[in-house]
């Protein structure tokens, strides 16, 4: 708590804590920091859910969850979250898919039953030409999302990030979760397919 007061004062620890975990861990010498693009990792661990290890190394705005946890629904029942194939279209699809939630305005949680029912998803559809005045097709979804992730690629790309800043911290591929064993061995080439569109 004094760390966090001590943030809105300035002091030295304050301004550490306020840069977030990346500049915190440097600062303090820490070699292993849960982070992507200096956004501290949610507590779903990437080496089990690596889908969602996907979104945190793709995501433009670096280790987010809310913007793809890959996690198992029914709506996927051949889904493996622990499989080191077949992440990169999940994550994808997620990254878009929760785009356009936050372009819509709607609560994350309110929007998770759309993915277990996609053909619910008219009913966004319906929403925004109802505020718009604009007739949006079926493929309305799938288009304003993938826009909004290429924009935000393309911030990125212009402020000098590569793919090279899509990678999750090496202690996830080398270091084993325990007691499963697993690490995060998603391909680089698959990592990289992700937000190819």
């Amino acid at each position: 708590m004094r760390c966090i007061e001590e943030a809105g004062k300035g002091t030295e620890w304050g301004t550490m804590i306020g840069n977030g975990c990346l500049f915190t861990g440097k600062k303090l010498g820490v070699t292993r920091i849960p982070q992507v693009k200096g956004q501290s990792l949610a507590a779903y661990d990437p080496r089990v859910l690596k889908g969602t290890g996907v979104t945190y190394a793709t995501s433009p705005m670096g280790a987010d969850h809310t913007c793809g946890n890959a996690l198992p629904s029914p709506a996927n029942p051949d889904y493996n979250p622990t499989a080191s194939t077949g992440q990169a279209p999940v994550s994808a699809f997620l990254q878009w898919y929760f785009a356009v939630i936050d372009t819509l305005g709607v609560c994350l949680f309110a929007s998770l039953p759309l993915l277990d029912m996609p053909e619910l998803h008219k009913h966004l559809i319906d929403c925004a030409t109802a505020v718009t005045g604009e007739p949006f097709d079926e493929n309305y979804l799938m288009k304003l999302g993938t826009s909004i992730l290429k924009v935000e690629k393309a911030f990125n790309e212009a402020a000098g990030m590569t793919s090279k800043d899509d990678r999750l911290p090496e202690f996830f591929v080398k270091d084993p979760l325990m007691p499963s064993g697993l690490t995060f061995d998603v391909s680089e080439a698959e990592i990289d397919s992700a937000l190819q569109f």
